[in-house]
């Protein structure tokens, strides 16, 4: 008669606890009290002259408010017009920089951060750059000078730390693209 507690000889048991995968109770917030569902959010009212804090989430800005914010953060930025069309411009190194809103004005929904380079890239040096980098996107322009994009969409919330993210991360894509390309000729 063998002993159950005593594997055969040469068998190996080792004993693990077994995990508990029990669901746990999660506390859950009150309906309608969350940031992005409380039916007393609204989106600030610019036109009262009120704008967001730095901490308070938002999901259109004016380019009044985005220029005062880059000009108190140490960057030298300018509103421009084209026609019936307003943007701004700011200098990463040598190269402008454009920021191109959509929405409907005062309040706009989403930005395009645009740079155009005077360079001749062959399309392999734009599409590996499309391959191997995630946030900005190129493409040959009707000359044939390659432009990096990149946009920010801030219908979703965003803070004025998202924009001064946004711009620090478009500064770092323009030195990156701008010495692949300048290198690539």
């Amino acid at each position: 008669m063998s002993n159950p507690k005593i594997p055969p000889a040469g068998v190996v048991t080792v004993r693990h606890p077994v995990p508990d995968f029990t669901p746990k109770a999660v506390p859950q917030p009150v309906p309608g009290t969350g940031p992005l569902t409380s039916p007393n959010r609204r989106r600030p009212d610019l036109s009262e002259g009120k704008e967001p804090s730095m901490s308070e989430v938002f999901t259109a800005i004016t380019l009044d408010r985005i220029e005062s914010l880059l000009d108190a953060n140490g960057v030298v930025i300018r509103q421009e017009h084209f026609g019936d069309r307003s943007f701004l411009k700011f200098n990463s190194g040598p190269f402008m920089v454009l920021i191109f809103p959509y929405g409907v004005e005062p309040e706009f929904v989403s930005l395009q951060f645009h740079a155009s380079f005077r360079a001749q890239p062959t399309l392999d040096v734009i599409n590996t750059w499309n391959k191997e980098n995630r946030y900005g996107k190129t493409y040959l322009d009707g000359e044939g000078d390659p432009v990096l994009e990149y946009d920010l969409d801030l219908e979703g919330g965003a803070t004025d730390e998202t924009i001064l993210e946004a711009v620090r991360t478009f500064r770092m894509l323009v030195r990156d693209f701008a010495g692949l390309v300048l290198e690539a000729e």
